[in-house]
């Protein structure tokens, strides 16, 4: 039997899956919110007999593989070897030599995170420390933390004791190596172990905590030592590509749609500590595009959630505009001045929780912050002009733009043409930037096309069952409304197996469904504020065009039809978030 064979006769597809998302029966099948595309109707199927999963929504299927290459974003070899892990099989495939360096260093690193874990037991002074800062005792055994005694080279004695040589203890990123040789990296700090996404200990990051700042033996003086230290980049450990805290999040971010981004380790295990599970930390670097692609597997909205002094939103400003540009609906949480998120989690945790809610879209949230800051009109020109402008042409969606386009010159009383040629001035000095982040093409064309799949689909199937709860012909009616033409004319056009197809996909797909008129009252919406929100950019670009060429007549009708155009997408959006 193949190691793949094996892995699949020890982890079920239905296991594997429901590590990562919440899945409902749905007959003999089950589902969940695809974490593959953006949707807030279930339209992803795990069949336990089959060992599958599909999503109707935007087509991705496959194996146990399959899901952990999507959802990890890893090739097959690292898939294989995590399932292989999890399942306790054996692989033969991978070179010897690699596979022994790479089990010694998880099993070097796992031995350390004990010996620190036993170490900060004994370190009163330590322990106190993290319970004064609000971290319960089954916090602090949960999250692994631990303690680095103020010794030159405990640490090396220990691993040397477990028969671990000094050049891995080095590779690992433990260990130093100088002038009078090898000695610790970590001395007199609290330990932070850092996990992959399966929870093993591939670094650590360190608290200075010299004894409430005696000296390290051996080293300077604590008060002279960085607050943190982390490994350094090692085979296991890359710091643009690891989250803190994700191993324990991503199950949440995808339940939640949602990911909490904050700076440090205790603002990350204080936020799990009080229920925000979806929060994930960067570890004080900065926030990368390789984290982002992370997040996106799982969540469309990113909140943001950093110090309130200045240097916390100026280290995070590169970072709003990659995740702009990738997508994400990126919100920011106003927390108290003088405050970081750890102290007001522990203060107030359920006005923590009440401000994720209620997170601003960052140009919003730092246009108020400008306005606040700049009472003099120039100043809060220059300062749109070089923190919120460059924001808005980071969006990649125009409607959003020309929301926020408006909303400034409202509240601010400039003409909107000369704030919408500076947004574009403006990304079009990033356009390199932007074209090198990755980007589903023609999205928007893809959702309408799946939309249409689901309600052909609907209309086949329902026709043929014996269900009573929903006004098809009105259905049928709104459907040629919003797309100008009738059912059955697209119908026509389609083979046999093609309908046969989407009347298999309906049956599975609806079959189970209690909110049935609900959700095909959402897919009808999503329909039209798909084809409207494609007219609407068509017009933008026709006005653009009628005012460079001073037809006012023309550009006064188009302006008219956009801002109609606008009000009913406000509608729609309206009527989902009700929803």
């Amino acid at each position: 039997m193949s190691p793949v064979e094996q892995i699949k006769e020890r982890l079920s597809i239905t296991d594997v899956v429901s590590s990562y998302l919440k899945l409902d029966r749905a007959g003999v099948n089950l589902k969940a919110r695809c974490p593959f595309h953006n949707e807030r109707t279930p339209s992803f199927f795990v069949s336990p007999t089959r060992g599958s999963f599909h999503c109707f929504g935007c087509g991705k299927g496959g194996d146990v593989f399959s899901f952990i290459q999507e959802i990890e974003g890893v090739d097959f070899r690292k898939a294989l070897e995590i399932l292989s892990e999890r399942a306790g099989v054996e692989l033969k495939g991978i070179d010897p030599r690699e596979r022994s360096e790479l089990a010694s260093l998880r099993a070097l690193l796992e031995e350390a995170t004990k010996f620190f874990e036993k170490n900060l037991q004994v370190n009163t002074q330590a322990l106190e420390y993290l319970r004064r800062r609000g971290l319960k005792d089954e916090t602090i055994k949960d999250f692994r933390l631990g303690y680095a005694p103020e010794s030159w080279d405990i640490l090396m004695k220990h691993m040397s004791s477990k028969n671990f040589s000094d050049v891995l203890i080095e590779r690992a990123g433990l260990a130093v190596c100088g002038e009078r040789g090898f000695y610790d990296r970590f001395r007199g700090r609290i330990m932070f172990p850092i996990t992959d996404g399966q929870g093993k200990v591939i670094g650590f990051s360190g608290r200075v905590f010299s004894a409430e700042g005696g000296p390290a033996s051996g080293g300077p003086q604590s008060t002279n030592l960085s607050k943190y230290i982390n490994t350094p980049e090692t085979v296991l450990y890359n710091k643009s590509k690891i989250l803190y805290g994700y191993d324990r999040a991503k199950k949440f971010l995808a339940q939640n749609a949602r990911a909490v981004l904050v700076e440090g380790q205790m603002d990350l295990i204080l936020a799990h500590q009080a229920g925000t599970q979806d929060a994930v930390a960067t570890s004080g670097t900065a926030l990368t595009e390789d984290h982002l692609h992370i997040i996106r597997r799982f969540a469309d909205k990113l909140i943001l959630a950093f110090d309130a002094d200045a240097a916390g939103f100026s280290a995070g400003e590169r970072g709003m505009i990659l995740a702009l540009g990738l997508g994400l609906d990126v919100r920011l949480v106003e927390i108290p001045e003088g405050l970081d998120p750890a102290d007001w989690v522990l203060s107030d945790a359920g006005a923590w929780r009440s401000a994720l809610e209620k997170a601003l879209p960052v140009v919003e949230f730092m246009f108020q912050r400008l306005v606040r800051e700049h009472p003099d009109r120039r100043d809060l020109s220059r300062a749109l002009s070089k923190k919120v402008l460059p924001l808005i042409g980071s969006i990649n969606n125009k409607i959003e733009q020309a929301h926020f386009i408006k909303m400034i010159s409202e509240k601010t009383d400039l003409p909107e043409e000369p704030i919408r040629r500076e947004v574009e001035r403006l990304a079009s000095q990033n356009v390199s930037d932007k074209t090198a982040l990755p980007v589903v093409e023609n999205a928007d064309l893809d959702l309408r096309e799946n939309v249409h799949r689901l309600l052909l689909g609907f209309f086949l199937w329902y026709d043929k069952s014996n269900l009573k709860d929903i006004d098809a012909p009105a259905v049928r009616k709104e459907f040629k409304k919003i797309t100008g033409q009738d059912v059955k004319d697209f119908l026509k056009s389609m083979t046999e197996s093609a309908r046969q197809d989407l009347e298999f996909q309906a049956e599975m797909y609806y079959s189970a469904d209690s909110h049935l008129p609900m959700h095909i009252k959402e897919l009808l919406s999503t329909l039209e504020r798909s084809i409207l929100e494609e007219k609407f950019t068509r017009l933008l670009s026709e006005l653009k065009s009628a005012e460079s060429t001073n037809n006012v007549l023309s550009a006064q009708s188009i302006l008219k039809e956009c801002q109609d155009l606008s009000c009913r997408l406000e509608e729609l959006k309206a009527l989902r978030t009700a929803a």
